[in-house]
């Protein structure tokens, strides 16, 4: 498996690279320029000395032959080959001189070595066709000027190179400082040093962004920590009152010297107080589940899930009136969750509403929204205290001598949210209060609405 790199060298070797690659661009231009210039200047030259002897030619004056050209400070090396011009060459020609020769082509530069050493040559046409000239000078000085050029530019690209390859590596972990943070940060959460993981990190750059998003991501978790512990410990004060009652009247139901109506009485306290304490569980397990998305939302009929639980608090309320009003209506959601929802305010009205007084539960669908609302005419809530009534195991100081655990109404709000909605509460002027929770109706049902009392 091929090793993966680090950041630091990843982003060092890109850096050198680029700055690299500019670097030898830069010096194969600057010797490029450099050698242009030599040879340009070396070239304007010949063409001067080539000139001279051509008008000399024109004017019938001869052209000496000069091939003494060993001594770089000597003067230009010339010979004429045509017409009235004996004798071989000694200076090469051009491959092909004939078109030069004959006036037809244009004058030719060329290199070639001579007598031992390099030399430029140009090479030009007399007048009338009759031949050409050649003119050469060394070109050692060039050739030495240039090597030097090139032994200069590679050893300052092997410097430039090495402090590309520097500045990469410090410039990497400059701008990999910041990450680096998350990662000690990272460290301390993993640790579980919560208190202390934050960046900060000013600005407004992809990095600060991102510490940004990882502060909000150590706010939660350390939220959700520190509910998680709320909810033990709360769980664990309220857990101690029916198992307390369970332990109390486990003992007097195994007391054999009991009369037995006694015995009798502790057992149904006994049911009683598990029973108490099932549903305790059961609304603790719900709060720890947090915002679960759902398990199997389905097609339902709202209205009749809001019957069924109304009939089950019915059950358990015989005493109480309800009155029930609904209109058809078809959402996706949860069936069992969205019943423990209902049940849930409909048994925290009948458990706060008097006797004589009914609670009312209906339905009611308005365009593609169905909103279920249960009216108790009880106390109602201080206004000071409406704001928590859905917090984990609250209550009222008015409702504290009601049995409860002050989860109804907190498991209810969780399955709301889980349905993407949100549980209520209104108070109204003649008294009681109002719970309703609104849900995007797909649709209305078959049937007409249903009304019992």
């Amino acid at each position: 498996m091929r090793r993966r790199w680090g950041l630091t060298r990843s982003l060092t070797v890109s850096i050198t690279a680029c700055l690299s690659a500019f670097l030898i661009l830069a010096f194969l231009g600057a010797y490029w320029l450099v050698e242009n210039q030599s040879y340009r200047t070396l070239d304007l030259t010949l063409i001067r000395a080539s000139n001279v002897l051509v008008l000399q030619d024109q004017r019938g004056d001869p052209i000496d032959r000069n091939l003494d050209c060993q001594w770089l400070s000597a003067a230009a090396c010339a010979q004429a080959v045509g017409t009235g011009y004996p004798g071989p060459p000694v200076l090469p020609l051009p491959e092909d001189s004939e078109p030069v020769r004959s006036g037809a082509g244009a004058p030719v530069f060329s290199t070639a070595t001579v007598q031992g050493h390099p030399m430029r040559l140009y090479t030009a046409p007399l007048s009338g066709g009759k031949g050409v000239v050649t003119v050469g000078y060394r070109a050692d000085g060039i050739e030495l000027s240039l090597e030097r050029t090139r032994w200069l530019l590679l050893a300052v690209g092997v410097v430039g190179v090495g402090l590309s390859a520097l500045s990469g590596y410090l410039l990497a972990r400059a701008n990999l400082r910041d990450l680096n943070r998350v990662r000690r940060v990272a460290e301390e959460l993993t640790r579980k040093q919560m208190s202390t993981g934050r960046i900060g990190m000013p600005g407004d750059d992809e990095l600060a962004r991102l510490s940004a998003t990882f502060d909000q991501m150590v706010d939660t978790l350390q939220d959700a920590v520190r509910a998680q512990k709320q909810l033990v410990a709360d769980a664990s004060h309220e857990l101690r009152t029916p198992l307390t009652a369970i332990r109390a009247n486990a003992e007097l139901a195994l007391d054999g010297a009991l009369a037995p109506e006694r015995r009798l009485r502790a057992g149904r306290n006994l049911r009683g107080a598990v029973d108490d304490m099932t549903g305790l569980v059961s609304d603790i397990v719900d709060l720890a589940r947090g915002d679960e998305p759902l398990s199997f939302p389905e097609e339902l009929r709202l209205d009749e899930v809001l019957a069924e639980a109304t009939r089950s608090v019915q059950g358990a309320w015989p005493e109480r009136t309800f009155g029930f009003s609904a209109d058809p209506a078809i959402i996706t959601g949860d069936h069992e969750r969205l019943f423990k929802l209902f049940a849930n305010l409909i048994s925290n009205a009948a458990k706060y509403s008097p006797r004589e007084e009914p609670v009312d539960v209906s339905l009611r669908v308005k365009g593609r929204s169905a909103t279920a609302s249960v009216r108790d005419h009880g106390p109602g809530v201080d206004e000071a205290e409406r704001e928590r009534i859905f917090d984990r195991f609250y209550r009222t100081p008015s409702a504290r001598a009601v049995p409860g655990s002050g989860l109804g109404l907190a498991v209810a709000q969780q399955i709301a949210v889980e349905h993407g909605t949100a549980v209520r509460g209104s108070w109204p002027a003649t008294g009681g209060t109002l719970m309703y929770v609104s849900f995007p109706a797909e649709g209305p049902g078959t049937e007409g609405s249903s009304t019992s009392g």
